[in-house]
């Protein structure tokens, strides 16, 4: 009996010290760094990072301290929110959150229509059972102007005081509606075609890369990766009505694959409402509104087009602003209900969202630190980068968050 009880009592002490030691390691030891990679790339993170690492290890110890790394391409602020809800729950919170987020949010809309239900009070328009061809077919009607838009969405497509139905000037091909449309849904196929294509773009073999695409899609016209790749195409070449001609081709990207919210056109479409301040915004309003009232909530951009409803360039990237601020709140809260210190760092170079993210800290007093990641470049890349580190390392020295 009294060797079961030492047994016991030793098992206890054990378990006690894993514990204590895990939560001594996750906690105070581990610092979790999530950044969106949009602007310099995976490379640079990596090479920061490790870079930041070392410094840590030579003035600490190896592995004394450790630097978790989880970056992404066009990784916006709500998914940001559920990694660190979904990592928070699967781990020991980290003491130490560091976050650089936000500039991806103009592109990737993933989030963005829940916060439009909820700030804009905006109930969803449910997508429905019609066929492609029917989809098509009323959207060839309102462009032809045959059954007409301000009746079908409203008279507030783009003013309250509009007197007249606007004419778009950028009228796509209905493919889905030619006689030898077949839709294929085996795309797995076409993966090493459209490698091939982005191939030569990235080569600038943009001639070769034109005809190639064409060549591909009047074979296999319901593959909308194709169009993508074109529409592209068109704004890296950067000729005469560049921007008119890539419009058109995300237009029939997404009319050939209309139901696909991963459909890459979306993100095209969304990328030249972001970005562009010309006379093309009210086309592209056009064509989402018609979109939305055949098909309904097709994907986060028609919502987000059809919501902002707005060719002012000011006014959508205001709204956009506000959602990623939004988010930021929310992982405050998250940060605070787990006691984690979180840091925003901004982008390296500039960009809107290192100002708005500032202000929005200074004049809430939230407790959010705010660190400057501004890289200059020395002429060297792996110095630069070097000193980048080192003034983030003496920034969470200097805070006592590295002791």
């Amino acid at each position: 009996m009294k060797t079961f009880m030492r047994f016991k009592i030793f098992t206890l002490l054990v378990f006690a010290f894993i514990f204590a030691a895990k939560t001594v390691y996750c906690e105070e030891r581990v610092i979790l760094y999530v950044t969106d990679n949009i602007h310099l790339g995976d490379n640079f993170v990596t090479k920061y990072a490790d870079m930041l690492q070392t410094l840590m290890d030579d003035n600490y110890g190896k592995n004394t301290i450790r630097l978790k790394k989880f970056t992404r391409f066009d990784f916006n602020t709500t998914e940001c929110f559920e990694f660190l809800k979904y990592f928070n729950s699967k781990n020991y919170p980290p003491k130490t959150v560091i976050i650089t987020v936000g500039e991806a949010n103009q592109y990737n809309l993933k989030g963005f229509s829940s916060y439009l239900a909820q700030s804009k009070k905006k109930n969803p328009k449910k997508t429905n059972d019609k066929t492609l061809k029917q989809i098509n077919e009323e959207i060839m009607d309102i462009y032809e102007q045959k059954t007409s838009l301000f009746k079908l969405a409203g008279r507030q497509i783009f003013s309250n005081n509009a007197r007249s139905e606007y004419k778009p000037k950028v009228i796509p091909n209905f493919y889905a509606l030619s006689g030898n449309f077949k839709e294929d849904p085996n795309t797995i196929a076409s993966v090493s075609a459209y490698s091939y294509a982005w191939q030569l773009i990235r080569e600038k073999k943009y001639v070769q890369a034109r005809d190639f695409l064409f060549g591909i899609i009047s074979k296999k016209s319901s593959h909308s990766m194709f169009y993508y790749a074109l529409g592209s195409l068109y704004l890296l070449e950067q000729k005469e009505n560049a921007e008119t001609n890539a419009l058109k081709i995300f237009e029939e990207g997404i009319l050939v694959d209309i139901r696909n919210g991963r459909n890459m056109c979306y993100k095209g479409l969304m990328y030249l409402y972001m970005s562009y301040k010309g006379g093309i915004s009210n086309d592209i309003l056009y064509f989402a509104r018609a979109v939305h009232a055949v098909a309904g909530d097709v994907s986060d951009e028609i919502t987000a087009i059809t919501t902002l409803n707005t060719s002012n360039y000011e006014i959508k990237h205001r709204t956009i602003l506000e959602w990623a601020l939004s988010d930021l709140d929310k992982i405050k809260n998250l940060s605070d209900k787990n006691n984690i210190k979180l840091i925003f760092a901004s982008y390296p170079d500039e960009v809107k969202i290192n100002e708005v993210v500032k202000n929005h800290i200074e004049q809430t007093n939230d407790g959010i630190l705010f660190f400057q990641n501004k890289f200059e470049f020395t002429g060297n890349m792996d110095y630069s980068l070097y000193n980048l580190s080192k003034r983030m390392f003496s920034f969470l020295k200097d805070r006592k968050i590295l002791k």
